[in-house]
């Protein structure tokens, strides 16, 4: 029974190679999103799952007439091989490029579990260790007893600042703290955390 379930499950899952072919024969759709965005979004999501529960898609905007598809693991760095394997599996498509990562973006604010935040009010610190940066990053009302929250919300402007690559590889320890306002001239815009890396 259990290598019926098992070859079951081995059917149904697709390749990094299968995922890729399904993509290139849907392509055009995919360039046009934004004529059936969430039913498109639906499918795609469906056949990635399929492909690897442990990553994640985005989808640029058009620009210069293509689109940027990123794979990314969220910040996991367990799963960081898996993205760049993902992305060499991926022939040329016409129209697209395959990225791995998420890149940094410029954005004002983010919202995460109900919560929104100004970027602009996000400080930090740094220490150097050769390669590698720890830092502390200040944020507005910062509460221990909802520190995933605003965990998540660092993490989002951190990815934003500097990409996700950069959070994973050049950035050894996090720290969240409550801003204090009187000791903003002796902190650092979140902003300029791209000029350290």
């Amino acid at each position: 029974m259990y290598d019926v379930l098992m070859n079951i499950f081995k059917r149904r899952a697709m390749t990094y190679a299968e995922f890729w072919t399904w993509f290139a024969q849907h392509a055009d759709e995919y360039s046009q999103l934004e004529n059936d965005q969430d039913r498109l979004i639906g499918l795609l999501a469906k056949q990635f799952d399929k492909t690897d529960k442990y990553l994640c898609f985005l989808i640029g905007p058009l620009g210069e007439g293509a689109r940027e598809f990123f794979v990314s693991c969220d910040g996991v760095r367990t799963y960081a091989d898996r993205v760049r394997e993902m992305v060499a599996a991926a022939p040329s498509i016409p129209g697209w490029k395959i990225t791995a990562f998420k890149p940094p973006i410029s954005t004002d604010s983010f919202t995460y579990d109900g919560h929104n935040m100004l970027v602009e009010d996000v400080y930090f610190t740094s220490e150097r260790d050769n390669e590698h940066l720890d830092i502390v990053i200040y944020i507005p009302d910062y509460d221990d007893a909802a520190k995933e929250r605003y965990a998540g919300l660092g993490f989002l402007i951190l990815d934003s600042v500097v990409g996700e690559e950069a959070t994973m590889n050049k950035i050894r320890y996090i720290e969240f703290a409550m801003l204090d306002e009187g000791s903003k001239a002796k902190l650092q815009p979140i902003r300029k955390l791209a000029e350290k890396i």
